[in-house]
This record gives structure tokens, sequence and C-alpha cells, in this order.
């Protein structure tokens, strides 16, 4: 009677012991989940190198297309007559090609960088285990946040990284 005694208590103290070890990691996974968290998008986009890349190539289109219509200007200050008239319509058209292609880039930048930062947070959210990555504009998106849900900076390293990789 007494092994048995002995081995029922044994057998209480190792279900006794998985059952606390079971609910100590419940709790740690109840109370360590990371739930929702949010993301500066304004500071995420200004930040993303990918969009730093695609401004300076579009800067250095408009600078070339700048060149040429100022050097069109300097030419037509010592144009008359026909060749002036020619000049102002070409120079004219140059500078409504200049705004258009502004226009057209900025828009381009912006379409480019969405398709590639939508994916690329869904990404970070999933890897970092997040339940819900919501974007703060500064416009009432979040009315508030606190420091420890914003991963704004977490969220710049990883995306600036992936882009780096090539992913």
């Amino acid at each position: 009677m007494s092994k048995k005694l002995s081995v029922d208590r044994i057998l209480l103290s190792v279900t006794l012991c998985v059952t606390l070890v079971l609910l100590g990691n419940l709790c740690y996974e109840h109370f360590n989940k990371k739930g929702v968290v949010f993301v500066d998008i304004n500071k995420l986009v200004e930040q993303y190198k990918f969009k730093k890349d695609m401004e300076a190539t579009a800067a250095h289109n408009l600078y070339t297309i700048k060149n040429g219509t100022d050097s069109l200007k300097m030419l037509r200050r010592t144009s008359s007559g026909v060749a002036a008239s020619h000049l102002d319509t070409v120079i004219t058209k140059r500078e409504f090609a200049l705004e258009k292609f502004y226009e057209q880039s900025n828009q381009e930048i912006s379409r480019k960088v969405w398709e590639r930062l939508n994916p690329a947070l869904e990404r970070f959210g999933k890897d970092k285990g997040y339940e819900i990555v919501v974007g703060a504009n500064g416009q009432g998106t979040v009315l508030y946040g606190s420091k420890q849900s914003d991963v704004t900076d977490e969220a710049i390293k990883y995306i600036n990284i992936n882009y780096e990789k090539g992913s």
C-alpha cells in the first residue's frame, strides 16, 4: 500500500508540474501577444530608400529637361523675328512638358512606392507576429498610440533592408 501511495504521489506531482508548465506557457503567450501596433506612414514613406532612389532619378531627368529649356531661353534673348517666335513656341512647349513630366513622375513614384510598401508592410506584420498594423498619418487615423505600440522605426529598418536585398 505504501508503494501505491508513493506512485500516486509521483503521478500527482508530475501532473501538477505539467499543468503548471502549461498554465505558465498559456499566461506567457497571452500577456506577450503582439496585438495592435502603428506605423507613422509619412515618416515611413519619407525614409523609404526606394522612394529616395526614384526621386533622385526623376530629379536628374527634370534637371536635364530644365537645362535644355534654360539654354533655349538664353538663345531666345539674342534672337529676333521668326526665329524668336519659333523659340517662344518651343520654350512654351518645353515648359509645359516639364510641368507634365514633374506631375507624372510624382504620380508614378507614389504608385510604385505603394505597390511595394503594401506587401512589404504585410510581410513585416506577419514576420513580427503582429495581429494588426495600423497606419498613422497625423490626420486623425490614430488618435493615440503609446510609444510601445509605435513600430515606425522598426518598419523603416525592415523595409529598407528588404529593399536593399532586392525583395
